[in-house]
């Protein structure tokens, strides 16, 4: 009860139930997740990107047990970077700081799969994104272009289980469960990734599993001619993507491979409908 210090007439208002909820604004928008660095646990206005990468660093990383889970929508006509989840601008020289993202789950580890739909990798200063073997990442319908270097990596995470790829999901089956991920592009659409696509790097080791990259937006075209490549849907055209014969990653082709990097037995790459 307040204290009332002078003689006088006071209204007080007595509380008769539940308050209604008040409207809020909504022109601002908050996201939470997970971030290579910044305030743990503390609300942070930023007004820019700059501020977003000065407080946060650049893209997304995940490691150990971690996970992440994503759900968009990308702008795919055109493809232009837009989307409402956009990885983009990350101006780092190594993993995790010039990628959109970097995930390097524990090999073997109880890590669950992370899901990539609709996402958005943008004009990143190394890679659209960086898997590393013995992840598990399942990426639909997400777009990954105007990379420094590849579009997607996939790199060696240790021997044994750190060499296994098959939990990496790019597309399975070009027609019971594509990927509809844009990978590559001609020069004409200005999206183009400047080495590669899809680049499959484990070093000088076998591939434990195949890897999954069907029913995926490729070039086709030779290797060298950039001017020359079209655009493949890979989930609806049969076509020979553009490639290195399978012995490198570089020069703006779609998938590439390093020589040293082996598939066993009946392992390889996965593109269904393209070759």
């Amino acid at each position: 009860m307040p204290t009332y210090l002078s003689p006088g007439v006071y209204i007080e208002e007595a509380e008769a139930g539940s308050r209604p909820i008040e409207g809020v604004g909504t022109a601002v928008a908050a996201f939470v997740g997970l971030a290579e660095r910044g305030p743990l646990n503390e609300p942070t206005l930023v007004s820019n990107w700059g501020q977003f990468t000065a407080n946060f660093g650049n893209g997304i990383e995940v490691s150990g047990t971690g996970s992440v889970n994503i759900t968009a929508t990308a702008s795919t006509s055109p493809v232009n970077g837009n989307g409402t989840v956009i990885l983009s601008g990350s101006t780092g020289t190594g993993n995790g700081t010039g990628d959109g993202i970097y995930i390097h789950q524990t090999p073997g580890g109880a890590g669950l799969t992370s899901t990539l739909n609709g996402v958005v990798a943008w004009n990143n200063n190394i890679n659209g994104a960086v898997f590393a073997g013995g992840s598990k990442v399942t990426v639909r319908n997400s777009v990954f272009g105007l990379s420094n270097q590849d579009g997607v990596l996939i790199i060696n995470n240790g021997a044994g289980s750190g060499l296994d790829i098959s939990a990496i999901d790019l597309g399975s089956d070009a027609g019971t469960n594509a990927g509809h991920n844009w990978l590559q592009f001609p020069t004409t659409a200005g999206a183009r990734n400047v080495s590669t696509g899809l680049c499959l790097n484990l070093g000088n080791a076998n591939a434990g599993g195949s890897l999954l990259a069907a029913g995926n937006e490729f070039t086709t075209g030779a290797a060298g001619s950039p001017n020359s490549q079209t655009q493949v849907n890979c989930a609806t055209t049969a076509a020979t993507i553009t490639k290195n014969n399978n012995t490198n990653c570089g020069a703006g082709v779609a998938y590439g491979k390093a020589a040293n990097t082996k598939f066993t037995g009946t392992n390889g790459a996965i593109f269904t409908m393209c070759n």
